[in-house]
């Protein structure tokens, strides 16, 4: 595995009140991200460096739609938002807005570093979306294993009973659209009616 990257919208079923100044709106696309996103994916940035580190954990990312909508003609780099009435989070860039057919449909993307998650270690959580990038010719199979292996010996002192089990799947982000039955409340098809609709016979 060369690198991964977490991902978390807590703002989906709790919706976040992002505050510029007198400027308040709800919002239900605020994600977390490790510092890894932009070596994973490849979202286009207006302003920003992707590979540039901030000082402060608390750094964020807001796509260029938003960015008019809270700050309008005014550079948003070096800005701050508040997020909760809590933490401020200060603008380290500006994205282009996100394709509608991205997997992916963020408005916010903020520093996983700043949640105290990031400080725990957690096996259970279901809460997070985990995407890998792995160097050509990697064995999954092999790779499945060898993780099943590591979780197990982690939580060795929890799963006590003979049928107690946590396991960790790989599927192909390619696959996800059409292939996938997981739940991620993210937009997706399926290929049975691909198959249906070329199936279909034609007339003219």
């Amino acid at each position: 595995m060369e690198t991964g990257v977490r991902l978390y919208n807590p703002s989906s079923w709790n919706p976040f009140i992002v505050r510029r100044g007198e400027t308040l709106f709800q919002e239900g696309k605020f994600f977390y991200a490790d510092s890894t996103f932009f070596k994973i994916f490849s979202f286009p940035l207006v302003a920003g460096n992707p590979t540039t580190r901030a000082h402060r954990t608390q750094r964020r990312c807001a796509n260029a739609h938003h960015g008019e909508k809270y700050f309008g003609e005014e550079d948003p780099m070096g800005k701050t938002l508040q997020v909760n009435n809590d933490k401020e989070y200060i603008v380290t860039g500006v994205m282009e807005d996100v394709p509608s057919n991205s997997l992916l449909q963020f408005d916010f993307v903020g520093s996983f570093a700043s949640l105290a998650a990031a400080k725990e270690q957690i096996w259970w959580s279901a809460n997070y979306q985990t995407f890998v990038l792995l160097a050509p010719g990697t064995n999954v199979q092999a790779l499945t294993d060898k993780t099943t292996e590591l979780v197990k010996k982690a939580l060795a002192s929890e799963l006590t009973n003979p049928g107690d089990y946590v396991k960790y799947n790989f599927f192909p982000l390619t696959d996800i659209y059409l292939r996938s039955d997981m739940n991620e409340n993210q937009p997706v098809g399926s290929i049975q009616y691909v198959y249906i609709l070329v199936s279909l016979p034609f007339s003219c």
